[in-house]
């Protein structure tokens, strides 16, 4: 798996310190659920997987966590934790297992989701002007993850961030001051998420899945969409990452679930692999959509033809509960396009789980 990290944006201080010093990072969310806002974040901690690199931005600073902690590398799926009943698994006996007060709350808050980290090569708390790392993104025509970042907490990042970061934070001798309490973590009691979770939360899930709830269905479980689309599981994976042309975040353009492998394009900056999700039927629109990606991205190779010279290793896919018949694709894009037709996302969730299942009692 290629270099992967997420970019955790932090105003306060104390928090700051806390997640320094504990190795643990949770992001404070109102204690309603059933709003857009805890789906889009649960999909952002599925993204999550074990050995990826955890960075904070905070005071035009940016600052190395560690390593993500988790169980076994061989698991594809995501590596968070959930903190008790508060968020969408109230039928998953979880614990509470990080409870801190929460600053300036005018509203009752709670961290139903945690990632856990430790020290990596880098030590925790090395620092570097933020500017020193955007002056390195420059080079690129499309925009990144962590330029574009709009209306999130955190975001998984790009092999070339990630690297970049990486590369910077080695060099530094800049420490950023924590002073924090080492805190109790019954690390023994925590319940890390698990795939059936997931599937179990899709398959009696009331009404049409939300497109963020699916989206964290597959970012949660690489082997979930390459049953479908190929092997996933020896790449990282981002989600909403945005797609060229660079414009003000709110009117970007963005993939859903991306994927990067080893073998990068532009040097880790684009996917190999676009994932667009529908929540219903697609239609030849959502075809005119992908196939904009890729329009916009061959323009890349035509400002910088040296950067961008391997871009036609970019595959697409529009993964979707039905394909009208009017959906068709052109010519020009029909070996880098391809449709996928899941019949529905409570289906497609319960027969992989089936499958597992299966699997794993032929296996004993």
């Amino acid at each position: 798996m290629p270099e992967c990290g997420h970019f955790i944006t932090i105003n306060d201080r104390a928090s700051l310190g806390l997640s320094l010093r504990n190795g643990i990072f949770g992001s404070f969310m109102k204690r309603k659920t059933g709003t857009r806002v805890h789906y889009d974040t649960l999909a952002d901690y599925a993204c999550t997987r074990k050995g990826m690199h955890v960075f904070f931005f905070m005071e035009k600073q940016i600052i190395y966590g560690g390593i993500v902690a988790g169980q076994s590398h061989n698991e594809p799926h995501g590596a968070f934790i959930l903190n008790d009943q508060l968020g969408l698994f109230r039928n998953i006996d979880a614990p509470l297992v990080w409870d801190v007060a929460i600053p300036d709350a005018d509203e009752p808050k709670c961290i139903p989701y945690l990632i856990q980290f430790e020290q990596g090569n880098i030590p925790t708390g090395t620092s570097i002007e933020a500017d020193d790392y955007y002056f390195k993104l420059s080079r690129f025509h499309h925009p990144l993850p962590t330029n574009s970042i709009h209306d999130r907490s955190f975001c998984p990042m790009s092999p070339f961030e990630t690297r970049c970061l990486l590369e910077l934070l080695e060099g530094s001798d800049h420490q950023f001051p924590f002073d924090a309490p080492r805190m109790d973590f019954p690390k023994e009691e925590a319940v890390h998420y698990e795939p059936q979770h997931g599937r179990q939360l899709v398959e009696h899930w009331s009404g049409v899945v939300p497109e963020s709830i699916a989206e964290f269905l597959i970012c949660g479980d690489s082997s979930l969409l390459g049953h479908k689309i190929g092997r996933l599981d020896s790449m990282s994976v981002c989600r909403q990452v945005p797609m060229p042309p660079s414009k003000p975040p709110i009117w970007m353009y963005r993939g859903d679930v991306c994927y990067y492998s080893e073998s990068s394009v532009a040097d880790g900056s684009l996917p190999n692999v676009i994932v667009e999700l529908k929540k219903q039927r697609a239609t030849k629109d959502d075809v005119g959509q992908v196939e904009r990606y890729l329009m916009r991205i061959n323009q890349l190779g035509e400002i910088d033809a040296g950067l961008y010279s391997n871009i036609d290793k970019i595959r697409v896919y529009l993964v979707a509960p039905g394909l009208d018949d009017e959906c068709r694709i052109s010519s020009q894009y029909e070996d880098r396009i391809s449709l996928v037709d899941i019949r529905s996302w409570k289906e497609f969730a319960g027969s992989h789980m089936q499958e597992r299942l299966s699997s794993t009692s032929e296996s004993s």
